[in-house]
């Protein structure tokens, strides 16, 4: 298959499927991609930024791999517009293999997934992925795997910055699992919610030239942010769809109230 253009819009086209997050052939020589070859240990395959005994250490799983070279030719292989998070950084395979379990506690396309990841371990795989795909180590590449790297640079960065927050974490898995958008057009929030959230915004008013009390407000909001997380764990944990969309949103409120906290603290600091 050759491709006359320098732009990879004809690459998306042959490779994105409607149900799978994973490009099936390399654009270049055409060859599958997940293919299992215990023999080729020694070639230099690139499956999600990690080496190739990395990889051949977990062939079980490599189907839930993202490959992002050409494990034939090493061309750079585009990462799709709805690749999951939890499998382009490894953390899908690294919580299937912590559980250990033939019963999978939250899935989506038999995805094992929980909310509570290890954040060293996606730094890590972030750090592995660019190191592979930032433009600036691919500078003597062709037109189109310049253009593949910019883009597969930029989409691992977003992905890296909704996993290590929490709040951006829960919004993504909301949707990844459940079809479930928050956004400010559709968060209607009970009033018992409302009335707590307008009760802190009241006492963040009323600490405005109180460094000690806007500093227990603080530790506050941070406890309760903290237990949140821990409920959002659970609530993920035994699909509980409608126990995550509540907490998430008020998240969001949590979220709104310390970042005012701190810009309040930040401007009498300036005083």
């Amino acid at each position: 298959r050759v491709f006359s253009s320098n732009s990879t819009s004809n690459i998306d086209n042959n490779n994105d499927d409607d149900d799978d997050n994973r490009i099936k052939s390399c654009w270049k020589c055409d060859k599958p991609l997940h293919e299992h070859h215990p023999q080729q240990q020694q070639h230099s395959n690139v499956t999600n930024g990690l080496n190739n005994v990395q990889v051949l250490n977990n062939n079980d799983n490599n189907n839930n791999k993202i490959i992002i070279k050409c494990p034939h030719c090493q061309t750079i292989q585009p990462i799709s517009k709805n690749v999951n998070y939890f499998q382009l950084f490894n953390i899908l395979e690294q919580q299937q293999q912590q559980t250990k379990s033939t019963t999978t506690t939250t899935t989506t396309n038999n995805y094992h997934l929980n909310y509570n990841i290890d954040l060293e371990y996606l730094r890590k795989n972030y750090l592995c992925l660019q190191q592979n795909m930032h433009p600036d180590m691919n500078i003597n590449r062709s037109n189109i795997e310049n253009e593949l790297s910019s883009t597969n640079s930029s989409i691992i960065n977003d992905g890296y910055k909704i996993l290590r927050d929490p709040y951006q974490r829960a919004i993504y898995m909301l949707q990844l699992m459940f079809n479930i958008i928050i956004d400010e057009v559709n968060v209607d929030s009970e009033p018992e919610l409302l009335l707590e959230i307008m009760e802190l915004n009241e006492e963040i008013e009323l600490a405005n030239n109180d460094h000690d009390g806007q500093q227990i407000l603080m530790e506050q909001l941070e406890e309760n942010i903290e237990k949140l997380i821990k409920n959002l764990t659970i609530a993920f944990d035994e699909l509980n769809a409608s126990e995550a969309r509540k907490l998430t949103i008020k998240y969001s409120y949590y979220n709104n109230a310390l970042a005012k906290l701190k810009s309040s603290i930040l401007k009498n600091s300036g005083k």
